[in-house]
């Protein structure tokens, strides 16, 4: 009987014990979290209350957003990650493969935009376009508009023109000896006769009526062809046309001006260039049409190039890029902005079977002391 009540005794306390420690450290975990507010009892604050972290949550935020960067996304480890050789072959192979989608893309470049809500480009490029153009055209035409035309013509153009004088000479004659040996030339030869005789009074007229319209036509005829078709007959013409170039050579380009406005000319060259046509057909090709001739330089050459020269400047500029993205002042508001159930469960999601242990550890302790303590009190009876 003395026996069992000893072992009874050690049972007692071993199990108070186990049950005190466990169910302590139980509510000292519950504590970190519970109440979640202040209680009251009158006027008077029950101590404990609210919980650890709910007291301690502006602190916590401010912490936990240094400790990330402090510790966590620091510019050193940034850095080295960008660096990396297997991280930038990585970023290429996968921006090649992302780039590739976009530029072997079947739709158009106009409902491409469109999907980025891009709907005015049509109307925007093409008044951009137009509106180069013009300052071009009105550009150039201000600049030449102050020389002569010897000053504005490249010196191969003189040469070719002057080189062109005789050619033009010859074509001008050949085109009047053709003119005239037709039925048509031989009519206005004729009424040039006519008209002749007839502005020449009563004498020209007797003349006119004895010899008779048609002979003098088949006499002047001939002698009009022979005439045109002589060398000299064209070196002098060619005299004519280059003293007349030579005048013209000396005159001011702005003299165009007088027969031609410059938003004639402006407007014509715009007309010409049909600016709106252009753009529209451009739209309405397929991203794979424009982007095909040049699809492998953009893959093999131009994304490396461009994700290297990227990660160089970030690498470079990463603790700058930090430090204006203010991170600590981002962890800190979203930790704040968390309510404290969602804390509690943020934090019991990480830490759960460690604080179950430490609930064990606590009943296992307890126990143990209760064990010391039965085991002293049967010492001392």
């Amino acid at each position: 009987m003395i026996v069992m009540n000893m072992w009874l005794s050690m049972l007692t306390t071993t199990g108070l014990g186990a049950i005190i420690g466990g169910f302590t450290n139980h509510l000292a975990i519950k504590m970190l979290f519970r109440p979640h507010r202040p209680i009251y009892i009158g006027k008077f604050q029950v101590p404990f209350t609210p919980g650890l972290i709910p007291k301690r949550r502006d602190e916590l935020a401010v912490q936990l957003g240094k400790m990330v960067v402090e510790h966590l996304l620091t510019p050193e480890g940034i850095g080295k990650k960008l660096t990396n050789e297997e991280f930038q072959k990585g970023l290429i192979q996968w921006t090649q493969v992302e780039v590739d989608k976009v530029i072997t893309n079947e739709q158009s470049l106009r409902q491409m935009l469109e999907k980025w809500n891009l709907v005015h480009v049509e109307k925007e490029a093409t008044e951009k376009i137009e509106h180069v153009i013009t300052e071009k055209i009105e550009a150039f035409l201000a600049e030449y508009y102050t020389y002569t035309w010897e000053q504005a013509l490249p010196h191969s153009v003189h040469e070719k023109i002057e080189n062109t004088i005789p050619n033009v000479s010859g074509f001008i004659l050949e085109r009047g000896i053709r003119f005239f040996e037709s039925e048509e030339g031989k009519a206005r030869l004729s009424k040039m006769i006519d008209d002749f005789f007839a502005s020449r009074g009563t004498l020209l007229n007797l003349v006119g009526m004895f010899l008779g319209n048609v002979s003098v036509v088949d006499r002047v005829q001939p002698e009009v062809i022979k005439f045109l078709g002589q060398d000299g007959t064209k070196q002098l013409l060619t005299d004519v046309l280059q003293k007349e170039w030579e005048k013209l050579k000396g005159r001011d380009v702005k003299e165009v001006e007088t027969f031609v406005e410059k938003e004639m000319i402006v407007n014509s060259i715009l007309s010409a260039v049909k600016v709106e046509e252009t753009v529209s057909k451009f739209l309405n090709q397929s991203v794979q049409q424009v982007c095909e001739p040049v699809r492998e330089t953009i893959i093999e050459k131009v994304v490396p190039s461009a994700v290297t020269k990227g990660l160089k400047w970030g690498t470079e500029n990463v603790a700058s890029i930090l430090n204006n993205l203010h991170l600590a002042e981002i962890v800190q508001q979203e930790v704040s902005t968390f309510s404290t159930e969602r804390l509690e469960d943020l934090v019991l999601s990480i830490t759960k079977n460690e604080l179950k242990m430490i609930t064990y550890l606590g009943a296992l302790l307890g126990g143990m002391i209760g064990l010391l303590q039965g085991l002293l009190l049967l010492f001392l009876r």
